[in-house]
Order: structure tokens, then C-alpha cells, then sequence
């Protein structure tokens, strides 16, 4: 057994060189996620550090060259791929059309690249000459496609087709049957049930019409029923479908992670009426994964943006947040005690540990290491 990366659990393998000598990782680097190789008898190095966010990479075109995907910021709605060269030790965007581009693959002679193109929430396999500089779709209908792989020869490739419509269910775990919630061409995710268990708040995105592949905040009752879409004004859900929604204590209010058009992510909240939406964090950076303390007094959330990724806390109501995790350090997953007197989190040190930390929310600074694990 060879060990990649001891530093970091969220790190992950992209791709692996043909001679499975060399590997390519995607890491967290302060307040970005930047690519990383582990070539043999070497330790883990990043190719080089930017302000973007790495989505992904594969080998190729040629030998030594590290095609890459990269976004702007967090969430972004649009991405590049751009070629890395060992010689100039820089990237070269290659010419693709505008927005979500991921999934790239390189035909055996380095000519032909496969990747995903996604536009107007709708899915597609594309093909780029290397030789023309012309991108065409290879797929063009109403299911999504992805995951290209080509044959070894080159001559053809292979791709999943999925159907865009999902919906929500609600079943108990011990018993058999189903019933489902939600009907209709979209599709629905990430559902949130309220404290109360009368609820449940989702994403819905749209699958046709000049609004296909917008997402939608949606409530509708547990037992049944219509389903109500929340007004946000015009603000924008995350592209990606990972965020989660959080219900107020009192199932009343939803708070969530937005963009108001910049590109960067803030918390909200909304009745689940659709009245009383408001912002919640006011920051340059994006501020995600939203948390409501049981009193309801506050939200912890992930703030990524000046160099960190740390917790804070800010009231429910908006006002100053609070670091709460240290500075320097990377640390997610802010979660508040039964009594909302303290929160808990994980931190990622440089030294390859995992730590559990717990602080008191009227002195954050005051923190209390619960448990420290080396990752192997």
C-alpha cells in the first residue's frame, strides 16, 4: 500500500498516469482547492498554485501536459480547461464555448478531446479538435450525457445518458411503500425536512423553457400537497447540487446560500411562506453550508475567502460574524449543541491531523481540542 496524501482528507485522486508511477490530486490550499502530482519517490507537490478553484484533470495531450478544469470562484457558473506545460510552467486556456465545462478526455493521439458541456441546463458530450480549434456537440437532445471514455484505438468512445427528472419521496425506513411528493419534468433534490416534520423544503431545477437549468427553492406539506415556489428576487442557488438547506428551529424560516449575480455566495433566509427574505452575511468571501442553532439565535456557516477556510457564527438576524475556528487552519462542518452554548467543528492542519475541536459561543477564541487523528 502507497500513501498519496496524509494532509488532507478532502484531497482526491483525478487521474493516474498510464504507468501508475504518477498521480494527479486536487487539494484544499488556503481558500481554494489548487492540483497537486505525487510522482515516484517523490512527495506530494502542488503544479502550481492559482486563485481559481481545480475541478478536475487528466494527463495529456502530451507527454508531461496536465489538461485541467477550473472555475473563477466557488460555485461558479462557468468553467475553463486550459492545457499545463511542463516546460513554461504555465496554463493556456483552450477555446471552448462559454459555461460548465468538465469531465475532459483525450483520445489516445491527443488530437481529439471529449468533455461535457453544460448550457442552459442541459447536458451534453462535446468534441475539440486540437488540430482546427473547433468544438461540435456529439450528443443534442433531451437527456443529459457524460462521463466520456474513448477506446484505446481512439476510434470511439463510450458515455452515460441519464434522465434530468427526479423527484421527492417520503417512506418510512421499516416499513414498505413509498409516496411520492413531487411530479413533473424537473428535477427535484436535496430535500430538508422542517423540525416539525410537516415540511420539506428542495431544489428544483427547471428542465425546460428559456428558464431550463435554473434552480428553484420549493416547500411542499409532508402529508402532500401543492408544491410552493419561494420568490428569491432574483437571487441565484448554487450551480452545484451540494448545498444544503436548513430549517429554523421552529420550522418557520429556510436558510441557504445564494449569489445576488457577483459570483459570490452569501446566507439567506426566507419563510417558508416566501415572505421575509433577507441577507444574512455581508462578506467578500463565499459563505456556505448554513447551520441554525436549536435557540435560533444563530447560524454557523463555512467562510471561504481571504486566504481561509474557517467557521463563523453570525445572528440569525445578520450582524457581525464571528470566527469561531482558529485563523490559518482549514476547518469545516460547524455544528451547535442542544443548548446552542457551543459549537463543534473539524480542522485540518498542515501536519496531516485531523483534529475535533468544540468552542463556547460567547468566547469562541476559547477552544477545547476534543480528539487529533493521524490520517494514513
Amino acid at each position: 500500500m502507497r500513501t498519496l496524501d496524509s494532509g488532507d482528507p478532502f484531497s482526491r485522486v483525478v487521474s493516474v498516469s498510464p504507468d501508475g508511477r504518477t498521480f494527479l490530486l486536487l487539494k484544499f490550499n488556503k481558500d481554494n482547492r489548487d492540483l497537486g502530482i505525487v510522482e515516484a519517490g517523490s512527495p506530494f507537490r502542488f503544479v502550481a498554485e492559482t486563485p481559481v478553484w481545480e475541478e478536475d484533470a487528466v494527463f495529456g495531450p502530451a507527454a508531461g501536459e496536465i489538461t485541467v478544469v477550473s472555475t473563477a470562484s466557488y460555485q461558479a457558473q462557468a468553467s475553463t480547461i486550459s492545457i499545463w506545460s511542463p516546460k513554461t510552467h504555465s496554463f493556456s486556456a483552450l477555446p471552448l464555448p462559454e459555461g460548465q465545462k468538465f469531465q475532459p478526455a483525450w483520445s489516445a493521439d491527443g488530437r481529439m478531446l471529449a468533455y461535457c458541456y453544460r448550457h442552459e441546463g442541459q447536458g451534453d458530450v462535446w468534441l475539440y479538435d486540437a488540430r482546427s480549434g473547433r468544438s461540435a456537440p456529439l450528443t443534442d437532445d433531451a437527456e443529459d450525457s457524460g462521463s466520456p471514455s474513448w477506446e484505446p484505438g481512439g476510434e470511439w468512445l463510450a458515455f452515460c445518458r441519464s434522465m434530468k427528472i427526479s423527484h421527492i419521496f417520503v417512506g418510512h425506513p421499516k416499513h414498505e411503500g413509498r409516496r411520492q411528493l413531487t411530479e413533473g419534468p424537473d428535477y427535484d433534490h436535496g430535500p430538508a425536512v422542517s423540525p416539525d416534520g410537516r415540511w420539506v423544503a428542495f431544489t428544483r431545477k427547471l428542465a425546460a423553457g428559456e428558464s431550463r437549468g435554473k434552480a428553484l427553492l420549493c416547500v411542499v406539506p409532508q402529508p402532500g400537497g401543492p408544491v410552493r415556489t419561494i420568490d428569491l428576487k432574483g437571487l441565484l442557488l448554487p450551480a452545484k447540487e451540494m448545498e444544503a438547506l436548513a430549517w429554523s428551529p421552529d420550522s418557520r424560516e429556510i436558510a441557504f446560500s445564494a449569489s445576488a449575480g457577483a459570483g459570490r455566495m452569501d446566507i439567506y433566509r426566507v419563510g417558508r411562506d416566501g415572505q421575509g427574505l433577507a441577507r444574512v452575511t455581508i462578506e467578500p468571501g463565499d459563505e456556505i453550508e448554513p447551520c441554525w442553532s436549536p435557540d435560533g439565535r444563530f447560524i454557523s456557516y463555512t467562510r471561504v475567502g481571504g486566504g481561509e477556510t474557517r467557521i463563523a457564527m453570525v445572528p440569525s438576524t445578520g450582524g457581525l460574524p464571528r470566527p469561531v475556528s482558529a485563523a490559518g487552519v482549514l476547518s469545516e462542518g460547524g455544528l451547535v449543541s442542544p443548548h446552542s452554548d457551543r459549537v463543534v467543528y473539524v480542522s485540518f492542519p498542515s501536519d496531516g491531523t485531523t483534529q475535533l475541536w468544540m468552542a463556547t459561543l460567547e468566547k469562541p477564541e476559547k477552544r477545547t481540542l476534543l480528539m487529533t487523528s493521524k490520517l494514513i
